[in-house]
């Protein structure tokens, strides 16, 4: 991209994406998760204030509509651009991004107003997000982020970290449905599977505090099997998953919505050649850092 991921120029908005280190879906019923920035992937948003016509994605194009009309500007007298080198549409925060980058395209740069408007918008895509991935990508920090709560930045050493992209399944909506639905046939389980999951995320920021990497890996697995629980792993994802361990990856998870999408790996960099040509054997479209 021309414009790097937190630029906020004349006209000129960026933000990167976002993945989830712990606690997606089960953030919705309470819990704490963590969320990480993707840097060096991200999107672009360029805002002209003329007439002109609009180089946005097809699949795009509704939304982005919507979001300026909620801006309260007119799309007609408008010239928008949206660039993406971040995968649309994959559990990495997407749609909050383009979100993100389009509020610091008409000028916002704080964060906390860039969050705050952002989340607006993304309740245009997704109803009543949790305001995870928002504010990961407004603030552009690791985040420990608990719903209705303030979100606390953190500030851990580098994480060697690689995603690996697979082809998305379901949208966010038809997962959370899906995760509902679950829990509304597994009530007592579910309470179960939430605690679990609370320990989890206060065990992964130790581990980051500590950074321990182990500690951190292995709540990363243990993430991802509650998360296949509820039934939002697939076969490649639990592939993918698990050819990263048995490889030496301190942990491996899906993030985001799942049904498809993205893989999370902790692992030492000293693997990354063999992770990547092993995880698209598996199934991978593309593997790449963090």
């Amino acid at each position: 991209m021309s414009a790097a991921p937190t630029e906020t120029a004349r006209g000129v908005g960026g933000a990167s994406g976002k993945a989830i280190l712990v606690g997606e879906h089960f953030v919705v019923y309470g819990a704490p998760a963590i969320a990480i920035p993707v840097r060096g992937r991200g999107v672009t948003v360029r805002l002209r204030r003329e007439p002109g016509p609009w180089a946005v994605p097809a699949a795009a194009l509704a939304h982005m509509t919507a979001m300026v009309r909620h801006l309260g500007l007119d799309p007609d007298a408008l010239t928008v651009a949206l660039e993406a080198t971040l995968p649309l549409g994959v559990g990495l925060g997407g749609s909050a991004s383009v979100a993100a980058a389009l509020v610091r395209a008409t000028g916002v740069a704080d964060p906390v107003e860039v969050q705050r408007m952002a989340h607006a918008l993304e309740e245009l895509a997704h109803g009543t997000p949790s305001g995870l991935d928002d504010t990961t990508v407004a603030y552009e920090r690791p985040i420990w982020f608990r719903r209705g709560q303030p979100p606390e930045v953190l500030a851990p050493r580098a994480l060697p970290m690689l995603l690996a992209v697979t082809p998305p399944g379901g949208s966010t909506k038809v997962a959370v449905a899906g995760v509902a639905a679950w829990r509304a046939h597994n009530a007592a389980r579910f309470a179960a599977i939430l605690a679990r999951s609370e320990a989890i995320a206060h065990a992964a920021r130790e581990g980051l505090v500590a950074s321990d990497l182990a500690a951190v890996g292995a709540a990363m697995n243990e993430a991802h099997e509650l998360l296949s629980e509820v039934g939002v792993s697939t076969p490649t994802l639990d592939r993918v998953v698990a050819r990263a361990r048995a490889l030496g990856a301190h942990g491996a998870k899906l993030t985001g919505a799942g049904l498809g999408g993205a893989v999370l790996v902790c692992a030492p960099p000293a693997l990354a050649p063999d992770l990547e040509a092993a995880l698209r054997a598996e199934g991978a479209e593309e593997v790449f850092p963090v």
